[in-house]
């Protein structure tokens, strides 16, 4: 039986406002993206998936860092709009395009794992959905008033129907919101879907939102979410990597 043939790209770049070299940031003596990076390759294991992940990057840095560790690196120095323009670029550099899948893994999330990855694919390949994405049950009513965190309406057949950084669904009364889905920021792309995405103009609600998945919505894309069950702490700060302390046995 064939197995299913998957990319996963993870784009890494060393300017940011927030955390400069966040990539090359170390946790418990590994850096960061050597470790987002470990955990996608574990996927490979699958014997269900041929797994395939490189980091995609525009810094000099952290190709060196990339290749140091044994890893497989993507440059891509083009100016692009967004990481998923990124990955598309790094998807047409790639000698090999022939993938039933493309997924976007960021590179500030070390406690993502291969298993969830998994799930994602199988969940996708399972569906009729364009994009695929993750989604976690959150009851904390105050995180969802926090712009930076973003809200997922998602209807019971799994289907996203909208993305928000701000308080939706929105609990007219007051009475009925007991919790609701936060997203977290991985996508699975069928290869047909990924080229749509970046071949389209920028849409008017991902403008105004700052999402870039709004631009799929608006094109007609349909967008299944998996819920996960994981404890996933993203690393935006220096002060997010003392979240991760004692999360890691080495």
């Amino acid at each position: 039986m064939a197995k299913n043939r998957v990319l996963v790209l993870i784009p890494a770049r060393y300017a940011s406002t927030r955390f400069p070299g966040k990539p090359l940031a170390q946790i418990n003596g590994k850096s960061m993206i050597q470790r987002v990076f470990e955990n996608c390759t574990s996927m490979g294991a699958s014997p269900s998936f041929d797994c395939q992940a490189y980091v995609v990057t525009d810094d000099q840095k952290i190709e060196n860092h990339v290749k140091e560790f044994g890893g497989n690196v993507i440059r891509v120095d083009d100016d692009v709009q967004s990481g998923t323009e990124r990955i598309y670029l790094a998807f047409q550099k790639s000698s090999d395009k022939k993938f039933d899948l493309i997924i976007n893994v960021q590179g500030d999330e070390p406690l993502l794992s291969g298993d969830e990855l998994e799930r994602l694919a199988q969940f996708h390949l399972d569906s009729e959905f364009d994009i695929a994405t993750l989604v976690k049950k959150n009851k904390d009513l105050e995180e969802l008033k926090n712009p930076n965190i973003v809200k997922a309406v998602v209807a019971p057949t799994g289907r996203c129907l909208y993305f928000s950084r701000g308080s939706v669904p929105f609990d007219r009364d007051g009475s009925e919101l007991k919790s609701w889905w936060q997203h977290i920021g991985v996508y699975s792309y069928r290869p047909v879907a990924l080229q749509k995405f970046c071949e389209s103009p920028m849409g008017v609600y991902e403008n105004i939102e700052k999402l870039e998945q709004l631009r799929a919505m608006e094109q007609g894309m349909s967008i299944g979410a998996l819920v996960s069950s994981l404890n996933l702490i993203g690393v935006d700060t220096p002060e997010d990597l003392k979240k991760l302390e004692g999360m890691f046995d080495e």
